[in-house]
């Protein structure tokens, strides 16, 4: 399926990024684990990429939406939950998704409505879809929340049939990483909470950043109700 195009912006800025990720070494998109390789973006697909989302580039976050499934078929819509500064939804359109995003955050706003990206400025617990969806995204979102295991349940409801979900937490020891963290996990205790809705359908760890990438699929629907 063709890439969507995006609105191009300065040359000059985004040699200024590849050459700072260049200096940087390897791409950290190579995820490794369960005798799995995930699809490794070479540097010349990395500079297209960065050349269509022009100015909206973000690299340290965006390699988490690089390894998301492509659309199967035309019209797949995907959701973006938790979309922070929108760089992970540009990615989504690039990969050919009609893409809605939401976050507490109006920060994205000029850079989604520019690319025709529904935007919805909305805390999570709050959300009510108007649609379902073939795709969810929730990356490095889940660690900010109070009750994940909920919010993990209300997106198995907001999915079409044989739609997945593709998840991204970081891993570490409690009191680790950003402090706007407030929930910690390792890889079996975030498993854990996963599957207790949701079926893993893969799973990698990327070891630098110690990252746990998944996409799953909802479990029968009466594990939800009392």
């Amino acid at each position: 399926m063709s890439k969507s195009r995006l609105n191009t912006a300065s040359i000059g800025w985004i040699t200024t990024r590849v050459a700072r990720v260049l200096a940087d070494g390897p791409l950290p998109c190579e995820m490794l684990g369960d005798g799995e390789r995930a699809v490794y973006w070479d540097m010349p697909s990395y500079v297209a990429l960065a050349l269509a989302c022009g100015e909206n580039f973000f690299f340290s976050s965006t390699v988490r939406y690089l390894n998301v499934p492509s659309p199967q078929r035309e019209g797949e819509t995907a959701l973006d939950v938790g979309c922070g500064t929108g760089h992970g939804s540009l990615v989504l359109k690039w990969k050919g998704y009609q893409v809605s995003a939401i976050d507490k955050s109006p920060v994205a706003t000029p850079h989604l409505e520019a690319e025709d990206i529904a935007f919805r400025q909305t805390a999570i617990e709050e959300f009510v879809p108007a649609a379902q969806y073939d795709l969810i995204t929730c990356c490095d979102f889940l660690e900010h929340l109070a009750e994940p295991a909920v919010v993990l349940r209300s997106m198995s409801d907001w999915l079409a049939p044989g739609g997945r979900l593709y998840v991204t937490v970081p891993l570490g020891a409690v009191g680790s990483g950003s402090r706007w963290h407030i929930q910690w996990w390792q890889r079996e205790s975030f498993r854990a909470l996963l599957t207790e809705c949701w079926t893993i359908q893969k799973e990698y760890l990327e070891a630098p950043q110690n990252m746990f990438w998944g996409l799953a699929t909802p479990k029968a629907t009466e594990w939800m109700r009392p």
